[in-house]
């Protein structure tokens, strides 16, 4: 959103929602930024020596599929205590809930179940969102472990896509 608002793009949000149901007023300008974002991938990956690559922002699921999932290579330090912090950070986010949930049942009567507080519903949703993404980004990594031979890459494609969100995939 924050390249599309520099661009110009306008935005309308209704005044008591939240921020992330907003709708952006100007698709043709939203297309020509994804179309952009998805060339500059596209010629970055086109110099490893795929025997082709495309950009695209609608991909049919399985149009480019020929099994070369490349193989398998450990991880990089980096890459390791990130995936570990990843898995750090979504253990503690679903004892939180959990603890959310446990509070919530505390409360409970023998005749009324207790409901969440308007805060605990906020936090909830707030902690669901945090492991999506978390778990993107550990999707992400683990995919990023996987190297293409050149024999391979001289018969296998690359199709550049985005997510919903904006997210090179």
């Amino acid at each position: 959103e924050e390249a599309y608002v520099a661009a110009g793009g306008q935005v309308e949000q209704e005044l008591f929602k939240s921020a992330d149901m907003s709708r952006w007023l100007d698709p043709a300008l939203a297309e020509k930024l994804a179309q952009e974002k998805l060339k500059a991938e596209a010629a970055k990956i086109e110099a490893e020596g795929f025997l082709f690559v495309e950009a695209a922002i609608d991909v049919p699921h399985g149009k480019y599929v020929d099994g070369n999932l490349g193989q398998p290579r450990k991880p990089t330090a980096e890459e390791k205590a990130a995936l570990k912090d990843i898995a750090d950070k979504l253990k503690a986010l679903r004892a939180e809930y959990e603890g959310i949930e446990k509070a919530c049942a505390a409360r409970d009567t023998e005749d009324e179940t207790a409901e969440y507080t308007e805060a605990e519903q906020d936090r909830m949703v707030a902690i669901e969102d945090e492991e999506l993404e978390l778990r993107d980004a550990s999707e992400r990594l683990e995919d990023g472990l996987r190297e293409y031979d050149d024999k391979a890459k001289q018969k296998s494609g690359v199709v550049v896509t985005l997510s919903s969100d904006g997210r090179l995939l």
